[in-house]
């Protein structure tokens, strides 16, 4: 089973090696999402992420408004996806970071309307 582990997939890592200087700090943030993916995520199961940006700038010891730039930098590369444009509500794309099988991320790749009515759970 690997219900435990989170899979990051090459083409990802490889992305990110590239634009390495464009997202300078925001990998900070996307690894700060990440976690909390691990740390409250069910294996095969999407779920959104309300965040507090002001939490997020304390536990990464920076400013406010550098988290919303490196939030938006990841929104613009699709790593982060915002259902709501004016709420706090994130999920990581699942085409880069999934908790779960390859069976399931099949099924949620295919059917992207199951992003509509995901559960939303607080960060921190």
């Amino acid at each position: 089973k690997d219900g435990k582990f989170v899979k990051v997939y090459q083409a990802f890592t490889q992305e990110l090696i590239q634009r390495l200087d464009y997202l300078n700090g925001a990998l900070k943030v996307l690894m700060w999402f990440v976690d909390q993916y691990i740390r409250n995520g069910v294996p095969n199961k999407l779920f959104k992420l309300y965040v507090d940006y002001s939490k997020i700038a304390k536990e990464l010891n920076m400013g406010e408004r550098t988290v919303r730039a490196h939030i938006k930098k990841l929104k613009e590369l699709d790593i982060l996806i915002q259902p709501t444009k004016y709420k706090p509500i994130f999920l990581l794309n699942p085409k880069y970071v999934w908790i779960g099988d390859a069976e399931n991320l099949a099924k949620i790749l295919t059917q992207p309307s199951l992003f509509d009515d995901l559960p939303v759970i607080v960060a921190g």
